[in-house]
């Protein structure tokens, strides 16, 4: 099978394409046809090895995927060949295929195609944790996301509008800024150096009534 192989350590530049032996299945894994893989940070993290957990190469990186199961073990309940699905890892996502434990994986439900899938996880779940589990956000509250155009920086700016609060965006593009509009956003910051305290200040509002005010800066 194909996939981006990582050989030393470096810029992406050192990840490149190659015929590798397909994984085999062990017991409670399943095979995954990869039709989609998502890119975060900390795969080039590790493809330099600046990563809290180093990763010994040649390895592929790739921690997101979604496709559709082609073989799954004996004694890997719950999931059928041919069910579409999306998961994480830690590596092994740029591939054509990929063989994870079938608890590494979730059913993906209709209606949502693979781009979208792939790229749930591990941004959404890292948003989600960062605003509910450690900021506890709530309606009213004021949230300001610097890096508002990255994965995790447009997850917490959906997040916290769909929660209610009154989100100011951050970010250096007025592409990046237009994605977070689109995202929920209220307020909109371009930054094209260290971010302007008396901006933000201006941008949320700080006469108005308002919860509590939470910054978040994403990657």
């Amino acid at each position: 099978m194909r996939a981006a192989l990582c050989r030393s350590y470096g810029g992406p530049e050192v990840v490149e394409v190659e015929e590798v032996p397909a994984p085999e299945v062990g017991a409670g894994q399943v095979r995954v046809r990869v039709r989609t893989a998502a890119v975060n940070f900390p795969d080039v993290l590790l493809v330099a090895d600046r990563y809290q957990i180093t990763v010994p190469p040649p390895f592929v990186p790739g921690s997101e995927f979604a496709g559709v199961v082609e073989e799954v073990a004996d004694d890997a309940a719950g999931l059928v060949v041919g069910d579409r699905v999306a998961g994480t890892v830690l590596v092994g996502a740029f591939a054509e295929e990929v063989v994870v434990g079938a608890g590494a994986v979730r059913i993906v439900p209709a209606g949502i195609d693979d781009r979208h899938a792939a790229a749930f996880g591990v941004a959404w779940r890292t948003a989600y944790h960062v605003l509910r589990s450690v900021a506890r956000l709530q309606s009213g509250d004021e949230l300001v996301v610097l890096g508002a155009g990255g994965g995790v920086g447009l997850a917490a700016v959906s997040l916290g509008h769909h929660l209610g609060a009154s989100v100011t965006a951050v970010a250096s593009s007025p592409e990046k800024l237009e994605a977070a509009r689109e995202a929920g956003a209220n307020h909109l910051v371009q930054h094209t150096g260290p971010t302007s305290s008396s901006i933000l200040w201006a941008a949320t509002s700080p006469n108005q009534p308002c919860g509590r005010s939470i910054g978040v800066a994403a990657s």
